[in-house]
Formats: structure tokens, C-alpha cells, sequence
């Protein structure tokens, strides 16, 4: 790939394709320029834009004033592109760019895929040039006044033993450092990119950026800012030493005074590591699978949305949030302490997470989301202890949402609902997801929302997503076997008349709207809805 001159423009030279049919009378040459240029910007590929050129002297250059530009490699190797073609063509289309950019073609927009994942580019080959061109397109999105930048990167399975380029003047010891975390003892082992972006300018026009980096290892500036950067989203990224200091302050007021919401997914920290955030007018941040990070401090005056799921070594989290509205804190096993000072929460969902519990108390909170598991080892089993603290503390909640795991594993036979729920006479909507295991039937699903809904005596809405399936179908298919069916009390049922649930005492004369999903009308399931549903 090329570029050439012709009539004093520089146009970009594209992969041959077949030739057009006949064109039609041409109406589009007769639009104002900007017209066209926003025409141009809506191009799904880069590459269709630039081909414009070729039409008459009238598209001629156009193209180099377009918002945006899109480069997707899948959509290039599908046209018989090579990956090798792909970089040149970014780099080339993005070079004439920038020449031009002093005659209005200010680029708002710039999204680029390189995807080396598929079958034909899994070549450690490429996996050097791909890093070098990651970062120069990084580099160029900073320098080049791009105001909202994507980018995603995946490289060759990592199967596939790489040796990535080492850059000038990288610290020797850093290296090393990734080799201990990454198990690499030798050189010319399989060892994981690095990503150095520790020469990354700053911008003051950058206000929107997404980095998807593939698991590489990065090295972040130490003294870069976004003056204008409000949505900031990382994902796939390790990092290592003092980079966790340099990415903590990536996403503060230091380096992003008008950064306002953050998304970090995929992220992991070498060893354990203690994560402070300071952004004082961030108003939205998640953190999902955010690997090492044992602690979690949040300074974030502003912040009214806080989501983080599937952080599997955190144990602590504090924050100082007097305007958050929404907490989600998901599947966080080894979270043990919350300290959050948040009057405003009016939103609060805690799911599987067996070892926090909350002790304070929210006053604010309308809305609640907990689980809870229907069966134990005992009756004072203490799986639901969290959940049950939460409904104690916040009567405020008029609406419910609850994850009920209605399981009977081997050994855990042991109703843990029944005569544990507080009355919870003030909740008026109730939203009931009933997620099972394999080896329990309808009947103990049945029983266990029996035994939940007497908690609630002025429910005005209600809501059953009730999962279930054919045991004969099941043991048909192999899903179970005979003697797990056989074993199980709960299963022997199947065929006897399940009326467990009339010994509850549930008083629904309140409610006006109901909602059911995947709730068979048959059998144990339908005499269960005209029981607690009476036909006047």
C-alpha cells in the first residue's frame, strides 16, 4: 500500500476490488461540501470513504475533512486483505489526515478493530507489528485533537508462543518484573505484550476514549492530562509495580478534572494491590473481574452510580459518596467490610456475596436487591444471615427484588426460609427470580416461594419467574441420573399430591397486578396459583 499524487492531492491507494456497475445520473456531486462531508462520516469503513475519491475530481480529497473514520480488520480480510495490508492502510489514510487537517477536516470520531484472533492471522508474527501499531494509533488519537476514540485490540490466540519487540530505553527491571507475574523464566518464552504508552501526550480535546488492549501489559504516562476526557472506559489491561499508582491517578481529577464516568473491566493488578480513586466530579463508575485488587478506597464527592461485580480478591471497600443514588456490589466472595458514607442511596443490590454483611443502615433506600438460598445443612445455617440483616435494616424499601436460589444439594435439605423472614409488611412490589439446580423439581420450587411470601402482607405487585423442567426428559437426556433421582426426598414427591404450601399462611388481598414467567400451569405449580389466587 501506497500513497499517491494525482492533480495535487494525495489519496490513499486501497486493495483492488472489482469494478463498479454503470453509475446512475449523478445527484450527490451536486451537494454543498458539507454535505458531503457528513455524508463521508457516516461511512461504516474507512476504506469506503477514501475509495469516494475515485468517483470524479468533484470527491477528490473530500474525504480527508469526514468526523470520522472507522477502520474494522474483519471487514478487510473478508475483502482479501492481508493484516500486514490493514496497519499500512490505517497508518497511511491516518497520515494524510493529519496533513490535511488545517483545511477543516477536524476529526471528532476514531474507531479501530484489529482483530488477529481470526484463524488466517494466528501468526506470532504479527503479534510485534500489531503492538507497534497499537500505540502509534493511541499516540495519534492524543496528538491529533480525536474527540472520541475507540479502540480494540485482539491479537493471536496466546496459545501461540510470542515474542514481543522490546522498545528502546524500557527498564530492563520492569521486564522482569512481567516475567515473574507472567511465570516467564527464559528468554524466548511465551511472554505477554507490553503496551508502552508511558510517552502518551496530553489533550485537551479528547472526551470520549475505549480501550480494549488484550490482556497487555501496560505502561502508563506519569504526568498526562485530559483536561476535556468525561467517559473513560479500559478494558482487558494489566498492569504491574507502579503503574497501579500511575493508573489510579489516570482516572483522577489530576489527570482528569472533567472525567465523569469510568468503566475499568478485566483489569488485572500484579499481586495484591490497594486501589484509591480521587475524582471529584465522577458520577458513574463499574468495575467488573478487577483481578488483585484486595481494597478499594473511593473519594468521589459526586458519585451517584457505583457498580462492581466479580471482584474475587476484594475484602474491603470504603467511600465517601454523599451523592450516590445506586450501589451494585455482585459475586464479591471475600468482600467482608463496607464502610460507605451515603444518606442519598436510594438504590441498594447485594448479590452473592456470602461473607459481607451490612450493618449500617441507608435510610434513604426504596429499592432492594438481595438473595437468598432456600435450603442448608441446618436450621441455623447461616447462608441467608447478609440478606436477612439487610431486610431488617432497611424498612424503608417498598421494592424487592430477590435472586431465591431454590436448590436442594446432597446433605442440604433443610428449609433455611421458613420462620427466618422478618415481616415485611411495608414492601409493595415484589419481584421473585427463582433460579435451580439441576436435581430439585417444581415441588420444592414451589415450597420455597410458599414459605418467602409470607413475609409480605400488603404487596400491591408481584412478579414470579419460576424455573422448570421434566424430570423424565432430564433423566431421557442424561441430565440426571436414575439414582440421583431416587435419592433425592424431594423428587420422590413427584408423583404424590404436593399441597405442602396450604400449611403457609400468605395473604395477598392487597395486590392489584401480577406478573408470571415460565410458570407452568399444571400439577403442583397450578394448584399452588389457585390456592394463593382464590376464583371469587
Amino acid at each position: 500500500m501506497e500513497s499517491r499524487k494525482e492533480d495535487g492531492v494525495d489519496e490513499v491507494t486501497t486493495q483492488p476490488t472489482e469494478p463498479s456497475p454503470p453509475a446512475a445520473a449523478d445527484l450527490l456531486s451536486g451537494l454543498c461540501d458539507d454535505v458531503l462531508v457528513h455524508i463521508l462520516g457516516l461511512a461504516r469503513h474507512a476504506r469506503d470513504a477514501v475509495r469516494t475519491g475515485a468517483l470524479s475530481r468533484r470527491w477528490r480529497g473530500l474525504w480527508r475533512r469526514a468526523p470520522a473514520l472507522r477502520f474494522a480488520s474483519r471487514c478487510w480480510f473478508k475483502c482479501g486483505g492481508s493484516p500486514h495490508g490493514f496497519i499500512a492502510f490505517v497508518d497511511d489514510t491516518l497520515a494524510l489526515h493529519a496533513v490535511r487537517s488545517g483545511d477543516g477536516g477536524v476529526l471528532e470520531q476514531l474507531v479501530i478493530c484489529l482483530n488477529m484472533f481470526d484463524d488466517a492471522c494466528r501468526n506470532q508474527q504479527l503479534v510485534p507489528p500489531s503492538i507497534g501499531a497499537a500505540e502509534r494509533w493511541i499516540l495519534y488519537a492524543a496528538r491529533h485533537g480525536v474527540k472520541s476514540f475507540h479502540f480494540n485490540l485482539s491479537l493471536p490466540d496466546d496459545k501461540v508462543e510470542v515474542h514481543v519487540h522490546d522498545h528502546e530505553g524500557e527498564n530492563d527491571d520492569e521486564d522482569h518484573e512481567h516475567d515473574e507475574v507472567n511465570g516467564d523464566d527464559d528468554v524466548g518464552r511465551k511472554r505477554t505484550p507490553v503496551l508502552a504508552l508511558n510517552e502518551l501526550p496530553s489533550s485537551a480535546k479528547l472526551e470520549a476514549m475505549y480501550l480494549d488492549l488484550n490482556f497487555a501489559w501496560v505502561r502508563l504516562p506519569p504526568t498526562v492530562v485530559f483536561a476535556s476526557l468525561k467517559d473513560l472506559t479500559l478494558e482487558c489491561t494489566k498492569v504491574s509495580g507502579d503503574n497501579v499508582l500511575l493508573l489510579a491517578r489516570l482516572v483522577s481529577s489530576a489527570c482528569c478534572p472533567s472525567l465523569r464516568k469510568l468503566s475499568m473491566c478485566f483489569i488485572t493488578l500484579s499481586q495484591q494491590q490497594n486501589l484509591l480513586l480521587e475524582a471529584s466530579v465522577l458520577t458513574e463508575l463499574s468495575l467488573d473481574v478487577m483481578d488483585g485488587m484486595r481494597s478499594l478506597e473511593l473519594k468521589t464527592p459526586s458519585l451517584r452510580v457505583l457498580r462492581i461485580e466479580d471482584c474475587e480478591h476484594l475484602q474491603s471497600l470504603a467511600t465517601s459518596a454523599p451523592s450516590l443514588k445506586k450501589l451494585h456490589i455482585k459475586n464479591c466472595e471475600r468482600l467482608v467490610s463496607l464502610m460507605a458514607s451515603a444518606p442519598m442511596l436510594e438504590k441498594l443490590s447485594c448479590v452473592k456475596n456470602r461473607s459481607l454483611i451490612i450493618d449500617r443502615h441507608f435510610p434513604s433506600v426504596s429499592r432492594l436487591k438481595l438473595d437468598l438460598y432456600s435450603h442448608g445443612y441446618a436450621y441455623d445455617d447461616d447462608s441467608n444471615y447478609g440478606s436477612i440483616k439487610l431486610l431488617q435494616r432497611h424498612s424503608s424499601a417498598s421494592c424487592l427484588s430477590i435472586d431465591l436460589h431454590a436448590s436442594m444439594r446432597e446433605g442440604q435439605d433443610i428449609d433455611i426460609i421458613k420462620g427466618s423472614m422478618p415481616q415485611l409488611g411495608h414492601v409493595r412490589s415484589l419481584k421473585v427470580y427463582v433460579c435451580r439446580t439441576e436435581n430439585q423439581d417444581l415441588h420444592c420450587v414451589v415450597n420455597c416461594v410458599a414459605s418467602l411470601l409470607t413475609a409480605f402482607t400488603h404487596l400491591r405487585f408481584l412478579r414470579l419467574d419460576l424455573f422448570h423442567f421434566n424430570i423424565e426428559e432430564m433423566l431421557r437426556f442424561g441430565s440426571v441420573s436414575k439414582s440421583r433421582f431416587m435419592y433425592n426426598p424431594v423428587l420422590k414427591l413427584k408423583k404424590s399430591i404436593c399441597d405442602h404450601w396450604k400449611s403457609h399462611e400468605i395473604s395477598l388481598i392487597h395486590l392489584t397486578e401480577v406478573e408470571f414467567s415460565r410458570v407452568p400451569v399444571t400439577g403442583c405449580a397450578l394448584g399452588f396459583l389457585q390456592y394463593i389466587f382464590p376464583l371469587s
